[in-house]
């Protein structure tokens, strides 16, 4: 019997996207979802308009409003973004009852057993992107694969308001032509390292002996390789069967620098609170 096909499906600018449902006049102008840049807020959801203009998630308002100056920040309201998480969750469990949230618009679904319901995999995966747009207003990109790992490469491919299957077997040679950022768990400074190797895309991180990668990235190292030949047998886990959490954070922006040990103990203290 095949593998279950996985789907990854990922709300497209979710934050500004659900304020566009609120207030049309926003649409096809550059929207960021942020803090003030008085404050140091940073832009939480930027619209592609936004995005072709270099504004980013994550990048302080100030310099967005600077990038773009016709920006339309909006302050955000993560209470309606809630909602509106948990209505596509309603649509996603009606396909499926293996669904495990990433975060507030991203979900897996397993749907292992549902083709005598829903047909094919492709054709399960319209259904949904057509339901969620009909009912809600969003708009939803989804990947297809045979597990995790290709199905989230799939969706960040086919982004936005996308759709792309990666068939069975093909896993190899979808991922072999991208950028070794591609793949999930990447971040900056092992990609600077795998660049300064000579390792710039996946196909040539999965032709890499498994003791070279091992030298240099440790234990990690073979598990990278796998996951860039596209192995990944982590199943999909509904949130009461999901592993114990890794880890809990708090974070505080300051709206001036501050330089003084004694009061940056404090805050930080604070914080540690909190997370405790």
């Amino acid at each position: 019997m095949d593998p279950r096909p996985i789907l990854h499906v990922d709300l497209d600018s979710f934050f500004v996207a659900v304020e566009r449902v609120l207030d049309p006049r926003l649409n096809g102008r550059p929207v960021a979802v942020g803090g003030s840049p008085e404050s140091r807020g940073v832009v939480s959801s930027a619209s592609y308009e936004a995005r072709a203009r270099g504004v980013r998630s994550g990048m302080a308002m100030a310099r967005a409003l600077r990038l773009c100056p016709v920006l339309v920040r909006v302050r955000g309201r993560h209470e309606v973004y809630a909602r509106a998480s948990k209505a596509v969750r309603g649509v996603l469990d009606g396909f499926s009852p293996v669904v495990e949230p990433l975060s507030v618009d991203e979900a897996w679904l397993d749907l292992g057993g549902t083709g005598i319901l829903f047909g094919g995999a492709v054709d399960t995966a319209e259904r949904i992107r057509r339901e969620v747009r009909d009912r809600l207003r969003l708009d939803l990109t989804v990947g297809v694969a045979h597990n995790r790992l290709v199905s989230k490469v799939a969706s960040t491919f086919a982004k936005p308001r996308g759709l792309f299957e990666v068939r069975l077997g093909c896993a190899a040679g979808f991922l072999a032509p991208l950028p070794v950022r591609s793949l999930p768990g990447v971040g900056p400074v092992t990609d600077r390292r795998l660049q300064e190797l000579s390792i710039p895309r996946l196909g040539v991180l999965a032709a890499t002996e498994t003791w070279f990668l091992e030298a240099v990235f440790g234990n990690s190292g073979p598990s990278m390789r796998a996951r860039a030949r596209g192995e990944d047998s982590t199943p999909v886990r509904p949130p009461g069967e999901a592993p114990t959490r890794r880890s809990i954070g708090h974070e505080e922006t300051f709206p001036e620098d501050i330089d003084d040990p004694r009061l940056l103990k404090a805050r930080l203290r604070r914080l540690l609170d909190k997370a405790a």
